[in-house]
């Protein structure tokens, strides 16, 4: 996919005549594919801070069961 974005790019770069239609219709494009691209990794990211964040909410939870929460 990565090749499809720099050949869109080099399609703009290209193409003098283009219409802006055509140019926002390419960076549409453009956008569309790095979303694509780059959404593993925000999904990683996303399940890692979920990861931890219910890891805080657990041992808060078990402090404040045990007596020992000063928060």
């Amino acid at each position: 996919m990565e090749d499809e974005i720099v050949s869109l790019a080099l399609t703009m770069a290209d193409s003098p005549d283009m219409t802006q239609q055509q140019m926002d219709y390419n960076r549409g494009a453009i956008w569309a594919a790095r979303q694509l691209l780059d959404l593993p990794q925000r999904l990683i990211l996303r399940v890692e801070n979920e990861l931890h964040l219910e890891n805080a909410n657990s041992r808060e939870s078990r402090l404040h069961e045990n007596g020992e929460y000063d928060g």
